[in-house]
């Protein structure tokens, strides 16, 4: 699995939106990504073995900032 894919996976749950055709860069809060999903998110990335802070999401929340948290600390499995 890709980290986008593991990103999207991460995301879906948490989105009252179908994103299976976002973008990478989309903004996430167009598919209803709020502050506190957000936060839930920033959980999910730490147990999926990422690292990513609340600040980092939450003005433009996409899921290529997830996938590069999860690439760039392993968290990608």
């Amino acid at each position: 699995m890709t980290p986008l894919e593991k990103a999207r996976e991460l995301v879906t749950p948490l989105v009252p939106e179908d994103i299976s055709d976002a973008g990478p860069t989309e903004d996430l809060r167009d598919y209803g990504l709020d502050s506190v999903r957000v936060m839930d998110l920033v959980a999910r990335v730490g147990e999926a073995g990422g690292r990513v802070g609340y600040a980092d999401l939450v003005a433009g929340p996409t899921l290529q900032i997830v996938a590069t948290a999860l690439e760039t600390t392993g968290g990608n499995r």
